[in-house]
């Protein structure tokens, strides 16, 4: 099921990077059309720290190879905000461990 959903997201991703939007566009397409197909799993399949580390190096990739990152620039200046003075993609781990976190708090106070 991992390897499925994670092929959903890279193919929702190149899909969106095929378009050739700008960069606040196509962060903003992925934000609400690609993470949501990992966003509802999360919780309910048991994803690893390395399985989240592998698709992001996978994304990565994805962003290099249709020209949206340069292979030289710097990966920690993806997920940071725009006012920041980054592209404010999603982290994927970051989102991982914030909604097994609401998912719990919610399944506690039921």
């Amino acid at each position: 099921m991992k390897q499925k959903l994670g092929e959903e997201y890279l193919n929702h991703t190149k899909s969106i990077l095929k378009t050739k939007l700008n960069g606040k566009n196509t962060i903003k397409a992925i934000s609400t059309y690609a993470t949501p197909v990992l966003t509802f799993s999360f919780g309910i399949v048991k994803w690893t720290r390395t399985d989240l580390e592998e698709l992001q190096t996978k994304m990565r990739m994805l962003l290099t190879r249709y020209r949206f990152h340069h292979p030289r620039a710097a990966k920690e200046r993806l997920t940071p905000l725009r006012q920041m003075g980054g592209r404010g993609l999603i982290d994927i781990t970051q989102l991982h461990d914030k909604q097994v976190k609401f998912l719990q708090t919610y399944l506690l106070n039921k």
